[in-house]
């Protein structure tokens, strides 16, 4: 969801640069970098936890519960 804002947003901003408006094109550069920035913190967040995740899910699996 947050890739597709970052996507649009850079979008408006080459459509009003182009257009010449540069304060609509800078505002909206900035919201497509904010967005693009938690999307990419969100996703390396969730591969750094299913990553831990599945090692410690094998570690079990390779030495079993020993209480």
């Amino acid at each position: 969801m947050l890739l597709t804002y970052a996507l649009l947003f850079l979008l408006l901003a080459l459509i009003a640069s182009v257009l010449g408006f540069a304060g609509v094109s800078v505002a909206a550069t900035i919201i497509a970098a904010v967005c693009f920035g938690l999307f990419l913190g969100l996703f390396l967040d969730a591969v750094a936890r299913g990553k831990r995740d599945r090692e410690e899910h094998s570690h079990h699996h390779r030495h079993g519960h020993e209480h």
